[in-house]
């Protein structure tokens, strides 16, 4: 079994949020990637968190814990291997379509009691 770890710089590269929360929920349901497919009607509207102001964009990035955003380079360069395992879902920044990559073939190897967990769980 391969495992892939992808870990983004969060506190050195430009981070986004969701343009609109409440139509994000009525319309799309959640932005939150937690190994479920995801059904969104059209390419969700998001901007650069007002923290990160000044700072460069990764490749990839994140937009909620553990939901993270691919720029077109990535996009293009990863899409065989991340379509493998879950969906990549267009986002709307500004003129130009990012992805989320919304993993969906989760492995269930975690032993809860062998584990030590982040403050995030």
């Amino acid at each position: 079994m391969k495992v892939y770890a992808i870990q983004p710089k969060y506190d050195e590269y430009k981070g986004y949020l969701v343009k609109d929360e409440e139509k994000a929920r009525a319309q799309y349901g959640s932005a939150r990637c937690k190994g479920q497919p995801l059904e969104w009607p059209a390419p969700l509207e998001i901007v650069a968190d007002e923290e990160d102001t000044g700072i460069p964009e990764s490749d990839i990035g994140l937009l909620t814990i553990g939901s993270l955003v691919m720029t077109e380079g990535a996009h293009t360069a990863i899409k065989a291997v991340a379509e493998q395992y879950g969906q990549l879902l267009p986002l709307q920044y500004g003129s130009r379509t990012l992805w989320l990559w919304n993993i969906t073939n989760v492995a269930g190897a975690l032993d809860k009691e062998r584990s030590a967990f982040n403050d995030f769980g």
